[in-house]
């Protein structure tokens, strides 16, 4: 029984947060309607850049 538990701890797996909520949740109807991708113009200037070394 050990084994097994041990041998857990070695996998991973990958999901994406969209995969947790469900297709007929209310924010997956707003975000169809509601376009707020004017939010990242309007707080770019709040972040420093990501630089790659």
């Amino acid at each position: 029984m050990l084994n097994k538990s041990i041998d857990k701890r070695d996998q991973y797996e990958m999901i994406s947060i969209s995969e947790l909520v469900l297709n007929n949740h209310l924010l997956r109807k707003v975000d169809a309607i509601l376009d707020l991708n004017f939010v990242y113009e309007l707080v770019e200037d709040k972040y420093c850049l990501m630089v790659d070394h």
